[in-house]
């Protein structure tokens, strides 16, 4: 299976506004606040099509990994089994983001974080 493009990249960071206003002063990216349906006030910034995030969080641990990547899929749930076959569980349960989003979380075999989303254009 592959992917149809790159979505988003999610940063954690202790302190999320000092992160966002470092990206925002010496590269232009327009974070501001957001929420919206499980992901409550975080900060966040669109590139072209790509989603970035900030959530506050510890930095870089085995939990948290380095910038999490998420690719934008057709059929999570074809790409789910197909990753399940191969012996990559899930971390959590698929979530539902709202507005017609599911995200599943991963872990690469250095133990960062990537996510696989579905949009669907019919919510």
């Amino acid at each position: 299976m592959q992917v149809d493009a790159l979505s988003a990249v999610v940063f954690v960071s202790p302190n999320p506004s000092a992160l966002a206003d470092f990206y925002r002063q010496h590269l232009g990216i327009p974070f501001r606040m957001e929420s919206h349906g499980p992901m409550l006030h975080h900060l966040e910034a669109f590139l072209g099509d790509v989603h970035f995030a900030v959530l506050k969080g510890p930095a870089r641990s085995p939990e948290t990994g380095g910038p999490a990547p998420t690719f934008r899929v057709s059929d999570l749930d074809a790409f789910v089994e197909s990753l399940r076959s191969a012996g990559i569980a899930l971390r959590r349960k698929v979530m539902d983001l709202g507005d017609g989003k599911r995200l599943a979380q991963f872990l690469d075999p250095d133990g960062n974080t990537f996510s696989l989303i579905e949009i669907s254009t019919s919510s």
